[in-house]
């Protein structure tokens, strides 16, 4: 649980943590004022059609933000921190490069996590559909649109914060 207080005010929320107990605050775009990071678990076991599935060691977790506005928490938005989701992004596709043997399922991850972290850069699913197809094993690439889609869905859907009255 977490307590805010602000101008008197105060709000108490929950906000679900389905990798563990620890948060983290950090600074973006350097202007001292903190976001929450989480992650997004939105890929665990994740199924894109036969043959094409994630399995728990494999699936993505995305870091995301929750930010302070008003009177409480709220997930970021697609465009809102540019500069922290393409630094993520590109880790992602440089990791991705590095890793030589690498199971299909690993590779997809890598993938969907690349293809995610595009869409909170531009808010568009395009570019995340051109990562996608150029990334993904063989096996995967039929799936291509749906995972797009999918992706587009966990980012629009992602609210771990619950107010507690």
């Amino acid at each position: 649980m977490l307590c805010t207080a602000c101008s008197g005010n105060q709000s108490a929320v929950e906000i679900e943590l389905s990798d563990g107990p620890e948060i983290s605050f950090v600074d973006v775009g350097g202007s001292g004022a903190s976001a929450i990071k989480v992650n997004d678990w939105s890929f665990n076991y994740y199924e894109a059609g036969s043959h094409a599935a994630l399995s728990h060691a494999d699936s993505p977790a995305m870091a995301r933000l929750l930010v302070f506005q008003g009177q409480g928490w709220r997930p970021d938005r697609p465009g809102e921190f540019q500069n922290f989701y393409r630094k993520l992004m590109v880790e992602s596709s440089l990791r991705y490069q590095g890793e030589k043997r690498t199971s299909n399922e690993s590779k997809a991850a890598q993938m969907i996590k690349t293809a995610y972290y595009s869409y909170m850069v531009t808010g568009s699913e395009s570019e995340g559909l051109r990562i996608l197809r150029q990334g993904l094993p063989r096996s995967w690439l039929p799936f291509s649109n749906k995972i797009s889609s999918d992706i587009r869905k966990a980012v629009i859907n992602f609210n771990p914060v619950k107010s507690i009255k």
